[in-house]
Formats: structure tokens, sequence, C-alpha cells
């Protein structure tokens, strides 16, 4: 082996134990990072809702910088579909499109139900295909008996495979403030062994820190009670219509923001 090709060979050997220490030092959290730095802005959406002839939404994006709450999560729920149903949605796209414009009828509704904000949001929603991009839904959550928690959120991202709700605060009240900022994403995604995935993922953070509103702890708990019965609903639809379909266990991280942080995977400007 002549000097050149030594050097050429080591130069690539080095290059490759770094990438390798890279992916080593990445932390778990990584896949994440899209959710993370994703941030709409009002604009943006009101015009994407004025191609539907729908009016202005006075609304302000909840960036997950500004929130307070200490920790971050990661959050990850699928859905494995061994066999797609054969009666009924029975591609991706069509499954998850079918359960976007349902999404309601797909949770706990002790735990939240899901509505629109005005009734174009409403008929835009109920419409097949995508997610009608910058239309505004209303998460109901169950507080105490018939005390519910008003929490909007915008569809920020829409595309034939996934969609994104972004948090918003609209007025003081009714909805007012979403209690985490950040972002969610609900989608279809091709899977080995599986003809797919039905999952929904997130990064956010609780919008404040327990004082004046429900502990950290609790809307995250919440939260999980709440995808967990999406999971478990998406699952019996696909069983009850001849497909086959297993819920995953999900994945949640939860490191400090500080941590986030301190990691570099937040990198928005």
């Amino acid at each position: 082996m002549d000097r050149r090709t030594l050097l050429a060979a080591t130069s690539a050997g080095i290059a490759m134990a770094r990438s390798r220490d890279v992916q080593a030092q990445s932390p778990p959290w990584a896949p994440w990072k899209d959710l993370l730095n994703a941030l709409p802005t009002a604009p943006a959406m009101n015009a994407a809702r004025a191609t539907r002839s729908r009016s202005p939404v006075g609304m302000a994006v909840q960036r997950i910088e500004d929130a307070k709450g200490p920790h971050v999560n990661f959050d990850l729920y699928t859905v494995d579909i061994r066999r797609m149903p054969t009666q009924g949605p029975n591609t991706g796209p069509d499954l998850l499109a079918h359960i976007r414009s349902r999404l309601s009828d797909f949770f706990d509704p002790a735990v939240s139900t899901l509505g629109a904000h005005t009734p174009g949001d409403d008929e835009d929603w109920k419409r097949g295909g995508p997610a009608p991009l910058g239309s505004v839904m209303v998460f109901r959550i169950g507080v105490l008996g018939p005390i519910h928690e008003q929490a909007a959120v915008v569809t920020s991202v829409s595309e034939a495979r996934r969609w994104i709700f972004t948090p918003v605060t609209i007025g003081t009240s009714s909805p007012g403030e979403h209690p985490v900022s950040g972002n969610r994403e609900f989608g279809f995604r091709p899977a080995a062994s599986l003809q797919g995935q039905i999952y929904t993922r997130a990064a956010d953070r609780a919008l404040d820190d327990g004082v004046l509103a429900p502990s950290e702890q609790t809307v995250f708990n919440g939260a999980d009670t709440l995808w967990r019965s999406f999971q478990s609903r998406v699952a019996t639809y696909v069983n009850q219509r001849g497909g086959e379909a297993v819920v995953a266990t999900p994945t949640i991280h939860r490191p400090q923001w500080a941590t986030v942080r301190a990691s570099g995977l937040f990198d928005r400007a």
C-alpha cells in the first residue's frame, strides 16, 4: 500500500470512528428533533385558511421554549398493522384519513373529545383526504365531572401520510391556553414485517409549572391515558373489519429541558 492509499484509508477510518462516536453520543430523543424545532406562524396558518374562504383566527402559537414545565415529553404511540382491514379503508393513507376525520371517535370520551373551533373548521375536518392546513380544533379535556378544560390546536403540517397539531392560545378562556406547548404528529408509516403503523408522537412541555395550573405530571399522565386509548381504539377498529392490529408498547422519554438545550438538538434560530 503506497503512502497516498494509506493516508486515504486512515482518514476514512477516522471519519467512520467519529461517525460512530456521534451516533453513540446522540440522546435517545434525537429522532424527535424535527418536532422539537417545528414552529408554524399564525399568519401562515390564516393564509392557509383563506384558501378555503375561512375567517382568520386570532391565535398565538405556543412555543416550546416559552413553556415552564421542567421536562420535555418525547413520546411515540404506535399500532402495528399486520393485515389491513378488508372492510372500509384498506390502504395506509385511506385508513389515516378515516381516523383523522373521525378522530374523536378514537378517544376515550371520559378523557377527552375533539371538536372544531368554528362551523367552517368542522366542515373542513370531516372531509376525506389530508388534514386541512390551518384548521383549528379544540380538545375538551375531562377535569371533574361536567367540568372540562378546552385546548386549541392548529393543523400546522398536512400531508397524505401525516399531519401535525400545534397548540395555540385563543383569547383568555374558551379555549384560552393549551396545557402543553410543542407539536404532536399523527401518521401512517411503513414498518418491517408489517403492513404499516398508525402512530402519534410528540415533543412538548407542560405550559405552566403547576402553581396556577395542573402539575406537569398531571398533564403528562392525562395525555398518556388519552394516547393509549387512541391506540386501543385504532387496533379495535382494524380488527373488527377483517384486519389484524396490535397495540405496541409506547416509547416515552422525559429529559430535563436544560438537558435538551445542552444537547444542541434544539437549534431553531
